[in-house]
C-alpha cells in the first residue's frame, strides 16, 4: 500500500493522499519550496498550497534535434541514452515534475511519447505505474542514487 495514492479534489487542484496512512498524509513540497528541484516528501495532510497539485494536460513535443534516426540504431535500448532515466519531461533535470508526469499518464491526463515512456519506466518492468513515480521521488530526495 505504500505506493498507492488517492487524488482528492480541492477547489480544482488535487491533494495526492497516501493509502498507507489511511489518507492522513499526502505528497508535500518540502518546506514550501518554490525553486526547481525542491524535494517532495510525505507529510500529514493539512490542505496547504504545498500539498495541492494542478493536473494539466500536456502535449508530446518531438524535438527532432535529440531523436536519432531509428534506421541507424542496432539496439533499441540505445535510443534512451540521449535522455536520462527518470527525466520524463526531458528538460535535463530529474525533479517532481517528472514524477507528476508519470502520475498524470497513469490517470490518462497526459500522454507520453515513446522516449518519455522509456525514461518513465524507472523500475524496468515494461509498465508505467506508481512505482515508477515513487522511484523518481526517491531519487530526488537522495534515497537512491540511480535507477538500476
Amino acid at each position: 500500500d505504500a505506493q498507492l495514492f488517492k487524488f482528492y479534489e480541492v477547489g480544482g487542484k488535487y491533494a495526492i493522499l497516501t493509502k498507507s496512512t489511511k489518507d492522513k498524509s499526502s505528497l508535500d513540497v518540502y518546506a514550501h519550496g518554490k525553486e526547481n528541484g525542491v524535494n517532495i516528501c510525505q507529510w500529514e495532510y493539512s490542505g496547504g498550497y504545498n500539498q495541492l497539485w494542478e493536473l494539466v494536460p500536456v502535449e508530446a513535443v518531438e524535438n527532432s534535434s535529440n531523436i536519432e534516426d531509428s534506421s541507424s540504431v542496432e539496439d533499441s535500448s540505445s535510443e534512451i541514452e540521449q535522455f536520462k532515466m527518470g527525466d520524463v519531461d526531458q528538460n535535463g533535470t530529474i525533479d517532481s515534475a517528472d514524477a507528476l508526469m508519470v502520475l498524470k499518464h497513469i490517470v490518462n491526463i497526459a500522454i507520453l511519447d515513446e522516449n518519455q515512456i522509456k525514461t518513465a519506466d524507472t523500475t524496468h518492468d515494461g509498465e508505467i505505474n506508481t512505482l515508477d513515480a515513487l522511484k523518481i521521488l526517491k531519487y530526488i530526495v537522495g534515497l537512491i542514487s540511480d535507477f538500476d
